[in-house]
């Protein structure tokens, strides 16, 4: 019973500390970029320029957590290098413990398995409840299509002769929208309120909704949310999905002031009348769609808004959209810690490996194992190969002035008494002390240890 708990116990702990590695580390990277980002765009000169920006740093957080996963398993080197020492098992005893960090980090690794269910939980709710209403505006969306209104739809598609997919547009009225809406995304609606009568009032709603339309919002939109809903814990995402919404609203209204030169006095007259309307939603039934009017909040920054916005080309906010993609998932994927060179120790028996004898860094030599990897003594622990438990232990130490191994740390186990086993073999190794220019130094390494079981 005891070392069932055991085992069970290692496994959370290594599910703990394989997030921290894989999920949290690149999550924290992200977070100092977007903030960055979002502090830096408070003082841009052009609200629309950001949009792009801010939208790609979104996505980049999902990329770039399985690029750098992928990267990892491809065994590709990380933006940062550390010094490798492979090791070579022979048999010894397992009564030796090591006095490495194992213990002491296991709460906090248990901890982290916790938090990391609760956050995969919660955000599971959170993608079904988006898929239910995803469900549920598709059909609304072709209910509404069969009662649109002929007059209005035609109106809309003179609108824009320029676009080819203007047929594809229709338009309906709902006595439970109170402020303009679209939704759908083959064919996609337009939903206008019922009390809207203003002729020009409802051009210039139209032309709103059209620019959503035409610049993909909607599906753009339900992606972010998507993000937004798995990383419900991040307040960063939050505030970057929010940012970006006003700012696909800022384009818009960018797009309807610049058509038909329209004076932005009479633009913001209706949007304060559509803010002023009875009972304010977004759209009717909480439906997926690009709503006219949200919050105040958004409307005074659309107003401020109007007057530094300035053209963004579609072929320009393309190449925007993907130099910020790139950039961040380039920096979250590039920054694991490479260790490229690892020996593998069998259950059964040894594995041969090479080993660099001395290596060089600026007039530093490192230590130097004596005897070579022949002297270090690993076993496949019972516990771990019982459970069946495989795979790489970092494990980082310092060699002091006279060759021993005077701290161990694990850096990253994986359970099973494999954590313990190979820190206890560094610690009773013996070094060529390190040197720099002759005099003997101190010198930290890291080597990786993984723990391979045989295939019968």
């Amino acid at each position: 019973m005891t070392n069932t708990l055991t085992v069970l116990l290692d496994a959370v702990a290594n599910l703990g500390q394989q997030s921290l590695v894989w999920f949290w580390a690149p999550v924290a990277l992200w977070s100092i970029v977007a903030g960055a980002i979002l502090f830096a765009g408070r003082a841009a000169g052009n609200p629309i320029l950001m949009r792009p920006v801010l939208q790609q740093v979104i996505t980049a957080l999902p990329v770039g957590i399985l690029a750098s996963a992928v990267i990892a398993a491809a065994g590709g080197p990380g933006a940062v290098q550390v010094f490798q020492l492979p090791v070579l098992p022979e048999s010894v005893a397992t009564g030796s413990q090591s006095t490495g960090g194992v213990s002491l980090l296991q709460p906090i690794y248990l901890t982290v398995a916790f938090t990391t269910l609760i956050v995969l939980i919660v955000a599971i709710r959170r993608l079904a409840l988006l898929v239910h209403q995803t469900i549920v505006t598709h059909r609304a969306v072709a209910a509404l299509r069969l009662n649109s209104d002929d007059q209005l739809t035609v109106a809309a598609r003179r609108l824009v002769p320029e676009w080819r997919q203007r047929h594809q547009v229709y338009v309906a009225r709902s006595e439970a929208a109170d402020v303009p809406f679209a939704a759908g995304w083959l064919r996609p609606v337009i939903v206008l309120p019922a009390g809207l009568e203003v002729s020009s009032q409802i051009k210039m709603a139209l032309l709103h909704e059209l620019a959503h339309i035409r610049r993909h919002h909607a599906t753009s939109r339900w992606i972010m949310r998507a993000i937004r809903d798995a990383f419900w814990f991040h307040p960063l995402v939050a505030r970057a999905y929010d940012t970006t919404t006003t700012l696909q609203e800022c384009e818009c209204d960018h797009d309807v002031l610049n058509r038909d030169h329209m004076e932005p006095t009479s633009y913001a007259g209706f949007l304060f009348a559509i803010a002023d309307a009875p009972a304010v939603s977004r759209t009717p039934g909480r439906l997926i769609g690009t709503a006219f009017y949200s919050s105040p909040q958004q409307l005074t920054q659309r107003i401020s808004a109007m007057k530094k916005m300035q053209q963004l080309s579609n072929r320009r906010s393309s190449l925007i959209s993907g130099m910020s993609l790139l950039l961040v998932v380039g920096l979250m994927a590039c920054s694991e810690v490479g260790t490229p060179d690892i020996t593998s120790i069998d259950a059964e028996g040894p594995v041969t490996a090479t080993m660099t004898d001395k290596i060089e860094t600026e007039g530093v030599e490192l230590p130097e194992l004596i005897g070579g990897i022949q002297s270090l003594n690993v076993v496949y622990p019972r516990v771990a190969k019982e459970a069946g438990i495989e795979g790489r232990v970092l494990v980082s130490f310092e060699v002091d002035e006279q060759g021993n191994v005077v701290s161990t740390e694990i850096v990253r186990g994986i359970g099973g008494g494999a954590d313990e086993e190979a820190a206890r073999a560094i610690k009773e190794a013996k070094f060529k002390p390190a040197t720099a220019d002759g005099t003997p130094i101190r010198a930290k390494l890291t080597i990786p240890v993984t723990f391979k079981l045989e295939q019968e």
